[in-house]
């Protein structure tokens, strides 16, 4: 069952969402110690650390709705071990995954689309992007069907940071950061683009190189 921050019982059980948000919230602190344990031991396996995030991911989208902060916190921490560990296409459906579950979600509660979330998308979107722009050049087999995704994910951020950007302009800091984002955007979109478009023999030329 999932919980959500409206305070009373749940419909097929009955149990109090307090009690269950205890439980829920105790499995959870539950399986960060656990996380924290294996990531400061040397002996620990990359394997047995991705089984521990992806019970934590597993486990926060099926009993935490959009609007709790930890399935939020707790999905962009998965992401980001996947995208430190070189898991670029599986941290970012997982990213996509999340981005579209939350805006559907605001848009669906015609709720406000917090600022912080845009950046912090943003910022995720971007550390992907890196990795991947970094080892373009090293394999003739790369897949660019998840950078073009990411890339229309920034875009919709970018557009969406357009709607309050008026009530920003005279903060140098805001409109530089944003100005720079959309340049970053077309950047990599040209780096991806051009990419598509060059010859086979070229890519593994560069690959050799």
């Amino acid at each position: 069952m999932e919980i959500t921050q409206i305070p009373g019982s749940c419909s097929q059980c009955h149990a109090e969402y307090e009690v269950l948000l205890e439980q829920y919230t105790t499995f959870i602190s539950y399986i960060v110690k656990e996380i924290r344990a294996k990531e400061s031991d040397p002996k620990a396996t990359q394997r047995e650390l991705a089984i521990l995030y992806g019970t934590y991911n597993s486990y926060l989208t099926m009993h935490f709705s959009e609007e709790n902060s930890l399935r939020f916190a707790g999905v962009l921490s998965f992401v980001e071990f996947l995208t430190s560990n070189g898991f670029l296409n599986h941290a970012s459906n997982v990213l996509i995954a999340l981005h579209c579950s939350y805006y559907s979600y605001y848009v669906d509660n015609a709720k406000i689309y917090s600022k912080d979330i845009d950046a912090t998308f943003f910022n995720q979107v971007r550390q992907i992007m890196e990795r991947y722009v970094d080892n373009l050049t090293n394999s003739s087999e790369m897949d660019v069907v998840y950078p073009k995704k990411l890339l229309t994910i920034m875009l919709h951020i970018l557009k969406c940071q357009e709607q309050y950007m008026d009530a920003s302009i005279d903060d140098n800091e805001i409109y530089n950061t944003f100005l720079e984002n959309y340049t970053l955007y077309y950047e990599w979109k040209k780096i991806i683009n051009s990419y598509l478009l060059m010859p086979k023999s070229l890519q593994e030329y560069l690959k050799e190189a």
